[in-house]
């Protein structure tokens, strides 16, 4: 980088940034550096399919950490406890409990398993857009026309439709 103007120096000499600083455009490359090394170093690999998706597997037990910028989901059989205790070493983190909403998403969870639902997003969306006050009305389809799928079949009953 370019050295401000209140420092001296030659012409053709250049500061040399010893760590990377927040709004630059390599910041969250560094970030996501360090904290790929930290988690690695604690027995995790990355997904195949998704880069920002960690896995360990213990035995037959394991833990799965999605991170989206700096939010992450922790979610596993069991140690979550200790590995949210070695994050709080190396990272500032605030635990948010049980998770309820993430990117969009609500999340409701039973012994039975979870629920993802977007109708809270969609409720919002609607509150933007100022259409909470709208009624809802049918829109039926015209009988007399034949309506294909993609196959080229005719649909057997288009009413339904």
């Amino acid at each position: 980088m370019i050295p401000p103007p209140s420092v001296s120096h030659k012409f053709d000499e250049v500061c040399k940034l010893q760590k990377a600083l927040y709004g630059l455009k390599q910041a969250p490359r560094a970030w996501f550096q360090m904290f790929s090394t930290i988690i690695f170093s604690l027995g995790f690999f990355t997904s195949h399919h998704d880069s920002a998706l960690f896995v360990k597997k213990t035995n037959a037990k394991r833990i799965f950490l999605s991170l989206y910028v700096n939010n992450m989901i922790i979610t596993g059989d069991d140690g979550i406890a200790s590995l949210k205790t070695t994050l709080s070493h190396h990272f500032a983190i605030k635990d948010l409990s049980v998770l309820c909403y993430f990117l969009g998403i609500g999340i409701a969870s039973s012994l039975k398993g979870n629920i993802l639902s977007k109708s809270k997003y969609i409720i919002d969306l609607f509150k933007c857009a100022r259409l909470t006050e709208n009624q809802i009305v049918d829109t039926p389809l015209e009988i007399s026309v034949r309506y294909f799928p993609s196959n080229g079949i005719p649909l057997t009953d288009s009413t339904l439709y």
